[in-house]
């Protein structure tokens, strides 16, 4: 597979047999250390509290691959992508983000939460 191609569901795998096929064939002596120091597995969007399908694709297309990027980049900025590329997106989708960022339901969220999350919604009008 080219790796342009390659989407996220198919890199841990390949890190996976490219990790086991070092251990067969390598030492520590022979592996670049800065792919010892900087390779990480990419925990797949999908695999966060209500993340669905739809807004997975979304995330992907403006640039978050990854629930490591979501959490580094934050709910915010990530609703600001979201809104710039899909302007129908709604606070819902924000309270999502929250709730994939911090493991809670987004009906769950706590009302101090909420209020914070819609005045951030609102300035983007």
């Amino acid at each position: 597979m080219i790796v342009r191609q390659m989407k996220n569901k198919d890199i841990n795998p390949a890190i996976k047999i490219w990790t086991g096929q070092f251990k067969l064939y390598c030492d520590d002596d022979t592996f670049p250390k800065y792919w010892q120091d900087n390779t990480e597995e990419m925990t797949e969007l999908l695999s966060l509290r209500n993340i669905g399908n739809e807004l997975e694709k979304k995330l992907m297309a403006v640039g978050i691959k990854s629930a490591e990027d979501l959490k580094k980049i934050g709910r915010e900025e990530a609703f600001a992508r979201l809104k710039l590329h899909y302007p129908n997106v709604c606070l819902v989708h924000l309270y999502t983000l929250e709730g994939a960022i911090s493991d809670t339901d987004y009906n769950q969220l706590p009302e101090g939460v909420k209020n914070r999350l819609k005045n951030f919604s609102d300035s983007l009008k």
